[in-house]
């Protein structure tokens, strides 16, 4: 009958220690994907921010590039004016000319 209980109670810790190391396994298994989501989720971090700094100097960019535009502009369009403005002086002179011309041929 000792032997009996003895053979039970060696069956059951065997089947306490099974589980145990079923357990203590599972929770390993667990740690080792949680420590795996963690390193990822820092690496997902730090491309985040890269790409915040690439989005920010990109917009930065656009801005210098927009302003540099908007003064290249501004430059064309007094260039124009006085472009406009010779071309009516020599109209003007052109008139001026002609009406020399004709009153040379008059006299």
């Amino acid at each position: 009958m000792e032997t009996l209980r003895n053979a039970n109670t060696l069956v059951a810790r065997n089947l306490f220690i099974r589980r145990a190391k079923t357990d203590s396994d599972r929770m390993l298994e667990a740690s080792a994907e949680k420590l795996l989501l963690v390193m990822g989720n820092e690496s997902l971090k730090k491309e985040l921010a890269a790409l915040q700094a690439l989005d920010d100097s990109r917009k930065k960019q656009n801005e210098e590039l927009k302003e540099k535009v908007k003064r290249q502009d501004d430059a064309i369009i007094e260039m124009q004016r006085e472009l406009n403005s010779k071309e009516e002086t020599i109209e003007g002179l052109r008139e001026e000319v002609a009406k020399g011309v004709d009153n040379t041929k008059k006299d």
